[in-house]
């Protein structure tokens, strides 16, 4: 059993997921025959198979899996190399939005965003829109977020010395 899985994980293997009598073995069922490492490692794939949005470090000698993370982020840190991948574009990591961005009316509605001065939310990247009030405030992710610089309150480069503001 061991080695059926170990084989689907290092690609000599084109029988994926692990199967016997062309029903798949599923991983609860086979865990008690395989090594920790083997669980984790089948499980990571599980998630690379399964990401319909894959990123790959964007460095050509490392090029690894770089798993999602809970929030929708802009870029991935690879682990192995450090190396910063663009989520979107799937290049190296830049400043800024992204310059792949679809034909599907996106374009203008960021163009609209930056005239009205919205910002996105620099953990999950949704769009912020403050008509007035105070420029420290929350996402509806949970990030405290300055308006006037676009930063995690507290990583603000605006200077302004805004302060978390309390949660009702």
């Amino acid at each position: 059993m061991s080695k059926l899985f170990e084989s689907t994980l290092d690609g000599s293997s084109y029988f994926w997921p692990p199967r016997c009598c062309f029903e798949e073995i599923p991983l609860w069922l086979a865990s008690a025959c395989l090594s920790q490492d083997t669980i984790k490692r089948f499980k990571d794939k599980m998630t690379e198979l399964k990401d319909t949005n894959k990123t790959y470090c964007s460095n050509p000698d490392c090029a690894r899996y770089l798993a999602p993370s809970r929030c929708r982020d802009r870029f991935r840190v690879c682990n192995h190399c450090l190396q910063r991948t663009c989520t979107s574009c799937k290049g190296s990591s830049h400043r800024g939005m992204c310059n792949n961005v679809p034909n599907d009316g996106t374009r203008e509605f960021l163009k609209l965003a930056a005239k009205k001065r919205w910002r996105n939310c620099p953990q999950c990247l949704r769009m912020l829109q403050r008509d007035q009030g105070c420029s420290a405030l929350y996402c509806i992710c949970g990030a405290p977020v300055c308006y006037e610089c676009g930063n995690i309150l507290g990583q603000c480069s605006c200077k302004m010395g805004l302060k978390v503001p309390p949660r009702w």
